[in-house]
C-alpha cells in the first residue's frame, strides 16, 4: 500500500481564492436581490446584471482558474462574450417590448 504525500499549496493560496471568491458571491445576491425586489426596470437590470456578469467573468476565468491566455486572446474572447451579452440583451429588449 503505497502512501501519496499531499500535493504543495502555495503559500497564501487560500487566503487569496477566498479574497477572488467573496466577490462572486456578493455579486451573485445583489443580483439575486435586485431580481427579486424589482426595484429596477427590466431594461436597468439587464444592464446591471450584464455589468455584474463581466465582473464574475473576469474574476473567474483570470483570476480563479489561471486562464492567462494572453492579452489579446483574452480581450478577443471577453469581447465576444459581451458582444452576445449585448445581443441577447437587445433581442429580449425588442421581444417584450420594454
Amino acid at each position: 500500500m503505497s502512501h501519496n504525500p499531499p500535493e504543495y499549496i502555495p503559500r497564501g493560496a487560500a487566503r487569496r481564492y477566498l479574497l477572488y471568491f467573496t466577490p462572486m458571491v456578493i455579486l451573485t445576491l445583489i443580483a439575486f436581490a435586485l431580481t427579486m425586489t424589482g426595484v429596477l426596470s427590466i431594461m436597468e437590470l439587464v444592464i446591471a446584471l450584464l455589468v455584474m456578469a463581466a465582473i464574475q467573468f473576469y474574476l473567474q476565468v483570470y483570476l480563479f482558474m489561471h486562464l492567462n491566455i494572453g492579452r489579446r486572446a483574452y480581450l478577443m474572447a471577453f469581447g465576444a462574450g459581451v458582444l452576445a451579452a449585448l445581443a441577447i440583451a437587445l433581442a429580449l429588449f425588442f421581444l417584450l417590448k420594454v
